[in-house]
């Protein structure tokens, strides 16, 4: 797999590390070996840092002191800078209620300014993202570590990077690269992001372990998304909802597992978030079907969610979906709703349980494609969704 092999030079740096320039739309896709699809995997592909160059980090401690709680939870907060709410209700709706019972910790481990390339990739999506320059990137994240510790936190690190290179995919039979072409099923779909999901996770608990080598390890894990928006309080595992298991969203979970967001005990946390690692080992998905309804000709997986499941499985993590006691959504604050209104809910991820105790997307209700009807009664948070819904595209 050297630069004398399958791939040129410019696709590989003197580290050992492979992959597409962030600013291209390439991808670059591994190949198979053997007829029965064994994948040359090079031996750096699992490591984060092939794919990031570290801007900054900064950790702020509370100034209040505080008696401590006994336990630790780490509130994980992964994706781009310019996606973050400047007035996030992560504060208020997930670390207030969290730092009456825990000591919180915050790990902002963000993305700079996307790479500047042609890509028409969901390009309505981000047409009104903010442009910060480095003073303004500085000003943004401060104003977000001070809202954290102001609600509590006792700590909050931050990671800023950019995105240098993107990681090599999975063989797929949908892949036009040769190599790269495959003789079983993994992904089915050849979507750029789909890697660059992966990464972003392990990168995230790439810097829980770091902070965990010099402060002891964590109870919990509370993971999301930086376009998260909460619509109630998250509830406390322990206090409000079951401890002892990963809990998930129910709904939007697309044949697998939400993987918006967990509430995860520490003891699964390695397995369940460091999907960089389990998306270059086969097993993941060879060993166990990765679908909710289990069917048998069932091959691969589909997207991100079905690969969650297949990781769940393999590493025998019980998990619950729970319906109203998840009330976080995505929240494109940057963009305007139908009535021109700044911030507004992806029609195709408003989707809402109608019962407490979810099984796959059985029960759920789909706002976006049913704006114009009268929301059930038994959805919570239906009729704020359904009030601030973006356009159309």
């Amino acid at each position: 797999l050297g630069p004398d092999g399958f791939y040129g030079s410019n696709l590989w740096d003197q580290k050992g590390c492979l992959g597409a320039a962030a600013t291209s739309n390439h991808q670059v896709f591994l190949p198979e070996t053997r007829k029965n699809g064994t994948v040359a995997v090079p031996s750096r592909a699992r490591d984060v840092d092939c794919y990031v160059r570290t801007r900054w980090r900064s950790f702020a401690a509370n100034p209040v002191s505080a008696e401590s709680k006994g336990k630790k939870v780490g509130v994980t907060i992964n994706g781009e800078l310019q996606r973050v709410d400047p007035n996030t209700t992560i504060s208020e709706r997930v670390i207030k209620p969290y730092a009456k019972h825990f000591d919180v910790y915050v790990f902002l481990t963000i993305q700079g300014p996307r790479p500047k390339h042609t890509s028409n990739w969901h390009v309505h999506r981000f047409n009104g993202l903010p442009s910060y320059d480095e003073n303004q990137e500085r000003k943004v994240v401060e104003d977000l570590v001070d809202r954290f510790l102001g609600a509590g936190a006792r700590g909050v690190e931050v990671h800023l990077y950019d995105l240098v290179r993107r990681p090599p995919h999975m063989p797929s039979k949908w892949s036009g690269a040769n190599p790269g072409k495959s003789v079983v099923e993994r992904f089915q779909l050849v979507w750029p992001s789909f890697a660059l999901h992966m990464l972003v996770h392990s990168l995230v608990w790439s810097d829980v372990v770091k902070w965990e080598t010099r402060h002891g390890k964590l109870d919990h894990i509370v993971k999301m998304r930086a376009d998260a928006g909460w619509l109630g309080d998250a509830p406390v595992v322990g206090v409000d909802v079951d401890d002892s298991v990963a809990l998930v969203k129910a709904c939007a979970s697309w044949g697998g597992l939400n993987d918006k967001m967990v509430l995860l005990p520490r003891r699964y946390a390695e397995k369940w978030m460091d999907l960089l690692t389990a998306y270059y080992d086969d097993q993941t998905w060879q060993l166990h079907k990765c679908d909710q309804a289990r069917t048998q000709r069932k091959l691969g997986y589909k997207n991100s969610e079905e690969f969650q499941l297949c990781v769940a499985r393999l590493h025998h993590i019980p998990y619950k979906e729970l319906g109203h006691e998840l009330p976080v959504y995505d929240y494109y604050w940057w963009l305007r709703d139908e009535k021109g209104r700044k911030g507004c809910f992806p029609r195709n991820y408003a989707v809402v349980p109608r019962h407490t105790i979810m099984d796959g997307e059985r029960y759920c209700w789909n706002v976006g494609q049913r704006s114009d009807m009268k929301c059930p009664s038994n959805t919570g948070v239906c009729e704020q969704l359904k009030a601030r819904l973006c356009p159309k595209f």
